[in-house]
């Protein structure tokens, strides 16, 4: 068996390193390359562990950047994802200066901690590529963030970011808006009408140019990430080929979410099931009853991880991807290395049963 274990370990190996741990996809037109990153501080912890087992087993390998920071190096600087996004800028440069990623490639960004995987990654660009013209597809919810709430559609979360309501931001030349404009200038064309910046997907060229752009109005305007986005949308979606997944075809964030949105409540032992109801963890996950979609990725954004949900889910899924002595490893950006999963995150020992409370 050991033997048998370091074969599959070196074929492993050689694979991840030949393609670099990125999803083929094919169809009529040629071959597309899609790659999956994320950020941590934290390992191991269980959202990022099941993130990773998940990619693997569905066709990738998930890229982590953040580990050669100290853990909890966002929460010290005021859980801001501008550290993050400003990496991730740097790392997605450079792989294109030495060839790893190609510009036209896709790549898909997400948090590390709080998102799951629930179908495979060929699925996940078929399901992208519905959309015409290769957008930056970033992922809709229902709750208008972070923005003061004027209107009970915005959303019933409300934190209060201290952003004055008089504060205005330039749009283009002739129009400024306050505080308390942007909840209400993005037309609704689904139940997730608002942008959030846990997940995104497109061309890695149109996603670097993104990032520089939502970084630069970090820098310069007094917004956090999220406002900045918001921002970037406003000025440049249609130079860029911004949409916003409002109908959760790709993404479907949890915040806010209500009995009967899904098919099935979140998370059941009958998540997956094959054609005609049966439960299997090679099967389909619940539709969403509000756009008859079923999404590849769901984000436990804001206080959505806080509840019973979360833990659910994790196990579910836990149990259909966690996968011992196959090769499931995440690429660590920071070191250039591959970490297996296999000992790293065994919670075999321990039952996760909150978001926050696990041993790391």
């Amino acid at each position: 068996m050991p033997r048998l274990r370091l074969v599959w370990m070196v074929r492993t190996a050689t694979l991840l390193v030949a393609t670099g741990g990125m999803l083929w996809t094919e169809g009529a037109a040629a071959q597309r390359r899609v790659h999956l990153y994320t950020f941590s501080d934290t390992l191991p912890h269980p959202g990022l562990c099941l993130l990773a087992e998940a990619t693997a087993e569905l066709g990738g390998t998930l890229r982590v950047i953040g580990l050669s920071k100290r853990p909890g190096y966002i929460l010290i600087h005021s859980h801001s994802p501008t550290l993050k996004f400003l990496m991730l800028e740097d790392v997605v440069a450079y792989e294109i200066s030495v060839g790893r990623i190609r510009p036209d490639d896709l790549m898909v960004f997400m948090d590390g901690h709080d998102v799951l995987l629930q179908r495979p990654l060929s699925s996940l660009v078929e399901a992208y590529e519905k959309w015409p013209g290769d957008p930056y597809l970033i992922s809709g919810e229902k709750n208008c963030w972070p923005w003061p709430h004027t209107d009970p559609s915005h959303g019933s979360w409300d934190p209060g970011m201290d952003v004055p309501h008089n504060s205005t931001w330039k749009v283009h030349a002739w129009l400024q808006l306050t505080a308390t404009d942007f909840c209400r200038v993005i037309p609704p064309e689904g139940p997730y009408r608002y942008p959030n910046i846990g997940l995104s997907m497109g061309p890695v060229r149109k996603v670097l140019e993104v990032l520089r752009r939502n970084n630069r109005i970090v820098l310069d305007e007094d917004v956090n990430d999220q406002g900045a986005m918001w921002l970037v949308i406003l000025r440049h979606a249609q130079e860029l080929g911004i949409e916003i997944d409002q109908r959760a075809e790709v993404f479907m964030n949890m915040l806010e979410y209500s009995h009967g949105d899904l098919e099935r409540e979140p998370c059941t032992q009958d998540w997956f099931q094959a054609v005609g109801g049966t439960p299997d963890n090679r099967g389909r996950p619940p539709r969403n009853r509000l756009t008859n979609t079923t999404p590849c990725m769901l984000h436990f954004n804001g206080p959505s991880h806080e509840d019973g949900k979360w833990p659910s889910c994790y196990h579910v899924l836990n149990t259909a991807f966690r996968a011992m002595d196959l090769g499931h490893a995440f690429f660590d950006v920071d070191h250039n290395i591959h970490v297996s999963t296999d000992a790293i995150c065994d919670y075999s020992w321990y039952h996760i049963h909150s978001f926050h409370a696990h041993p790391h």
